[in-house]
């Protein structure tokens, strides 16, 4: 059952799609979707590459998008896990 929904949460998303998810330590973490994996998606950001479950994710609206001071193409390094 809980396979079912994890499937189903990161069909949501696509390489290449902006998403920001919350860390342990309070911080919004802004990034873009490199991966999809089985169970989480891998997610690069400025300050690395994170696998981040898809329960975690959220869409980062076209608003939001063109806010962000961050640039879409990052080097990739070895990742965090959340």
């Amino acid at each position: 059952m809980r396979s079912a929904k994890s499937l189903t949460q990161l069909a949501r998303f696509s390489v290449g799609l902006l998403v920001e998810f919350d860390t342990d330590d309070g911080r919004t973490v802004n990034g873009t979707v490199a991966r999809v994996n089985r169970q989480t998606a891998t997610v690069v950001t400025a300050s690395g590459r994170w696998r981040v479950s898809p329960s975690r994710l959220r869409v980062v609206n076209a608003t939001q998008a063109s806010q962000a001071s961050e640039p879409r193409v990052l080097a990739m390094t070895p990742p965090h896990r959340v």
